[in-house]
Formats: C-alpha cells, structure tokens, sequence
C-alpha cells in the first residue's frame, strides 16, 4: 500500500467495518472527494481482488484497488474526473474460490427516508410508516433494487442478510439515521421474493437474527425470513362493492361470525385455503347459522397456528392463509 493511501485510512473505522461493529457505513465507505482526487473504500469479505470502473459520461477507467485488510477491505484512489456528483461506478470482485462479481455499491445512495418523516414517527404520528420501514422495491438513478429500514434504537449495529449475500452480517451494514433509532439501506440487485433477515449486533456482541416486522410477505413455516414483496401491483377489484356499501342499513341487529380462516376448512390436507376456495362454503354456512356479519380474526403473519393469529409478527397479509 502506497504511504499516501496509507495515511488516508482511517483505520478505526475500518476496524469496525470489519468486526461489524460500525453504524455509519456510508460516512466512508463508498466514493468520497479528497484533496487533488478522489477515495473510493469497500469491504468485500472473502475477496481476493477488486477492480473499481468508474465512469462519467461516455468516459470509462478502470482501478485496480489495494488491499487494506486482509479480510476484504480495499480502496483506491484516482484523478481525472470532473465532480462526484456526476461519476457513476461499479465493482468487479474476485473471491477466493475464483468466482467473478459485478457489485453495484449500496454506499454510494442517499437515504430512502427523510428528516420530516423520521420526526413524525419518533412523535408517535406517522400512520403510513409501513411506507418506509420493511423492504421496499425501488428505482434509485436507474439502479434498481431494494430498500430496506428497520428500528433498532438499541443496536450497535444493524445489516441485511439474506441469499443475495450468504447471509453474511458483514456484507450489508446499515446506516443509522441520527437519533431516530432507524437503520437504513438501499441494495441493488434485490429482487422481489428474495428471502431476508435483519442481523441485529447488541451490546455485549450479542447478534440476533430477526424477521422483519414491517415485512410483507414472509416463508411458511418452519422457516421463518421474511420475503421481499410488491404490494403495489396488487389490483383491487372491489370498487362497486365500495360503491353500494354505503346503501347498507346500519340500525339492524347485528350477530357477527368470528373466525380465523386457515382452521375454517374441514380439508386437513388443505390447511391453508385461499380466499376463492374458502369463500362459497364459508359464506354459505354463515347465512346457515343466521349470522349478519363476517369478523376476520387478525390476517397478519403470526409465528404459531393454535395462536390463530393473536400474536402477530408482521401486518403481511400475503401468504397468510
């Protein structure tokens, strides 16, 4: 390593990058601006070697970065481009099992949440927070990936693992942001239906792993990750049932059905039923019995069936029956 990339290191945080210990990844890892250049550090564990390609405009170069500890942190510095602002990278990371790996940087991108809606959550006011913390599917300066939040005021350190890193705690730390007791990050190339956890470091070096509780979709047990998915492509189809609600009377006597609907069917080889396939012979019975109305016991995912869905982990309502 060259003295002068040696004295840009600040090795305590490296340190801490690497025994996963570190809550502000993004403070340093990533591209940064110094003095006549440019720094560009990143922590790939179990890689041998790295090679940056950074590109501005129509303009490419390629950087073969030092290893800085033998663990996988490596960096480089370069010269030649106009602000970084405008340059744009990638990686290309050798392992040592000699696979090849094209990287997007997950510490190059600002954060998915901001101040106002921090603040509105930590004063107990932010009713769309399901917005904002758990995975979401996005598209940040045409890299698209996953950003995922999660609050953790008490941990030392917070990342995501899932089979896009091998579950390694190391690969994806996450930021925290200010005093919100929030973790946040945003990782290209995740995909809809990627399984993840959080990895949770607590004092004491304590680590955890944890499904997500704003997650919503989750593995059917026993396993236990949460799964990313897209609730926005769902289609609602109920607009003219919306529509002639309001004609309902609402001074009738009322006798409500309360039931949970996975232990509904009488189909023991088809514990788990859908909507469609429980619906005709669920309705049908409560007309029987002379019941008005149909209560839904909680539909969120829950850790236990004898719970019948009381002791919810998540507010999924995908895949729960």
């Amino acid at each position: 390593m060259t003295k002068k990339l040696y004295k840009l290191m600040d090795w305590a945080r490296i340190e801490g990058v690497v025994y996963s210990e570190e809550d502000h990844p993004h403070d340093f890892l990533g591209l940064k601006k110094i003095l006549g250049g440019y720094l560009l550090q990143a922590f790939f564990p179990g890689a041998t070697k790295a090679t940056a390609i950074v590109k501005s405009g129509n303009d490419a170069k390629e950087y073969k970065m030092e290893l800085a500890d033998e663990a996988g942190f490596f960096a480089v510095t370069f010269t030649g481009f106009a602000g970084v602002d405008k340059l744009n990278y990638y990686y290309k990371v050798t392992y040592e099992d000699g696979s090849i790996v094209e990287i997007e940087d997950p510490y190059r991108f600002k954060p998915t949440i901001d101040e106002k809606v921090l603040k509105k959550f930590n004063a107990g006011i932010c009713y769309d927070i399901y917005k904002y913390l758990g995975a979401h599917k996005r598209t940040i300066d045409g890299v698209r990936g996953v950003s995922f939040a999660v609050f953790a005021p008490n941990a030392m350190r917070v990342s995501v693992v899932g089979d896009f890193n091998k579950w390694d705690g190391r690969m994806h730390q996450m930021r925290r942001l200010g005093n919100s007791g929030v973790y946040e990050i945003f990782i290209p190339g995740v995909k809809v239906n990627d399984a993840y956890k959080y990895e949770i470091k607590a004092k004491g070096s304590v680590i955890m792993l944890k499904a997500d509780p704003y997650g919503f979709s989750a593995k059917l047990r026993p396993d236990t990750a949460s799964v990313v998915a897209d609730i926005k492509t769902f289609d609602f189809t109920d607009k003219e049932w919306m529509k002639n609600r309001a004609a309902v009377k609402s001074d009738e006597p009322m006798v409500i059905y309360e039931v949970n609907l996975s232990s509904f069917t009488a189909d023991e080889e088809n514990a788990f039923p859908n909507y469609i396939e429980i619906a005709n012979e669920l309705c049908a019975y409560v007309k029987e019995a002379g019941y008005t109305h149909i209560e839904l016991m909680p539909m969120m995912e829950y850790p236990l069936d004898e719970s019948l869905g009381f002791q919810t982990i998540g507010y999924s309502m995908i895949g729960t029956i």
